[in-house]
């Protein structure tokens, strides 16, 4: 309240009455998990073998942007960004995306494990016909790929493609409170999209890439020990 008790108006509270839109997400999650012991597939004390799949797919990842106007707040449309990035949807939201790790724990104390990362496709948010999210239904272009886009025409940009990583580490109890770790991350040294200035959002895109998504470091390797007495 104001000096006169005023809550609203020149007092120091502001609560007007507006819906300030809404950031909805729908899709499915998945998570598989399998393990079997390699005698039981013939190859005698070997150890054993475990698959982890974790993915996620994508359907719907809809915004609706605060009204500039209260009255037009029925009219508001939102948009889905499933699939798409760009300067509106920011960062890719591919449709599906996943990570399948395959460790074999030996019975010399040693584990191994290769893990492949996979990021789906996306396209550019203003390369298409929903006007929402900076797009245009009004032109049309083809691409030398043969890819027709649409909006401001961004050939370069127009799409991601899907990304798979590779890694392989290593795991050895040399003894009780003696364990050795090594591994090669992006072990195919795949280098990340890059993406022009006039398509990349910020903060969240830097260097013409988006770093917090694709690996920007390229191939890495590490060597790691816990010696615990």
């Amino acid at each position: 309240r104001n000096g006169a008790g005023v809550v609203y108006g020149t007092g120091f509270v502001n609560a007007t009455e507006i819906n300030t839109g809404f950031l909805t997400t729908k899709g499915v999650d998945f998570e598989l998990n399998y393990q079997s012991d390699l005698s039981g597939w013939g190859l005698g004390d070997t150890g054993s073998l475990a698959f982890n799949l974790v993915g996620t797919y994508l359907t719907d990842l809809s915004t609706e942007p605060v009204p500039q106007n209260p009255l037009l707040r029925s009219v508001e449309q939102p948009y889905n960004c499933s699939g798409l990035f760009g300067l509106t949807c920011g960062t890719p939201n591919p449709k599906w995306r996943h990570k399948l790790r395959i460790t074999w724990t030996t019975p010399w104390d040693v584990d191994f494990s290769a893990q492949w990362r996979y990021i789906g496709g996306t396209s550019l948010d203003s390369d298409t016909t929903n006007s929402l999210v900076g797009g245009d239904p009004t032109t049309s272009y083809t691409c030398a790929n043969g890819q027709t886009i649409h909006g401001i025409l961004d050939c370069p940009d127009a799409k991601i493609a899907a990304y798979d990583y590779f890694d392989l580490s290593g795991d050895w109890t040399v003894r009780q409170g003696i364990d050795l770790r090594a591994g090669v991350n992006n072990i195919f040294d795949v280098e990340p999209p890059v993406i022009g200035s006039q398509a990349l959002p910020l903060p969240v895109g830097n260097g013409n890439t988006f770093t917090g998504l694709y690996d920007s470091l390229g191939r890495t390797i590490f060597v790691a020990a816990t010696i615990k007495y």
